[in-house]
């Protein structure tokens, strides 16, 4: 979250400083003279743009613009450029990426750290909310123990968490349902001492459970 903070914070203020160049700047005519290749931290070759202009007031000038590939542009290419008048050294392409596209960038993953912390959070909420209201409201049934298995679909850190696995069939429609525990940070086998495990059962919606693991130690 504070991450996702800092870069959303970070992209409002370069927007902020964009439009503040904006307002001040001074809109010419430019040309690309040549494309410059360089390596990014991937080591892939980017081109980017050098443009020629001449400022309002003759004065020769240049720019680097942001690289890419493929190219942006192609040397010959003709270009609109912004420039401050006070400090023609401070100039950019009029375009769309050169004039927002870090703020654009900083934004977005801003927003994506933030969505995403927001999900884990509504999600350890949810949770926590899901299990108060069953162990106070669930129909409790035995069933019978399976064992304890990793579970699969989630790795954390190169780790994937056990859980405890039990089955029992219905005994009005003879369904057979395999239940799960939450997710443990340790392996639960030694603790197993009993043939059954309780799950609480939703009255309302059989498919949400909750499989009481009381017995384990607090780590659990």
């Amino acid at each position: 979250m504070v991450v996702g903070g800092a870069a959303l914070l970070g992209g409002v203020v370069l927007g902020v400083r964009t439009h503040m160049f904006m307002e001040r700047a001074q809109s010419v005519p430019g040309t690309v003279v040549r494309l410059e290749s360089y390596r990014d931290s991937d080591n892939d070759t980017l081109y980017r743009p050098i443009v020629q202009f001449k400022t309002l007031s003759g004065q020769d000038a240049s720019l680097t613009g942001h690289g890419s590939m493929p190219p942006s542009y192609d040397p010959g290419e003709a270009v609109t450029v912004l420039y401050d008048p006070r400090d023609p050294g401070d100039a950019r392409i009029a375009d769309f990426w050169s004039l927002w596209g870090a703020t654009a960038a900083l934004a977005a993953l801003g927003i994506l750290f933030i969505g995403i912390t927001s999900g884990f959070i509504w999600a350890a909420r949810s949770g926590t909310h899901h299990k108060q209201h069953l162990k106070a409201n669930g129909t409790p049934i035995k069933t019978e123990l399976i064992g304890v298995e990793r579970n699969d679909g989630l790795e954390v850190n190169g780790t994937r968490p056990w859980r405890i696995t039990s089955r029992w069939v219905d005994p009005a429609s003879g369904e057979a349902r395999t239940f799960h525990s939450e997710n443990l940070w340790f392996d639960p086998t030694e603790f197993l001492t009993a043939r059954q495990v309780t799950v609480l059962i939703d009255p309302r919606k059989p498919q949400r459970y909750y499989m009481d693991i009381s017995f384990l130690p607090e780590r659990a």
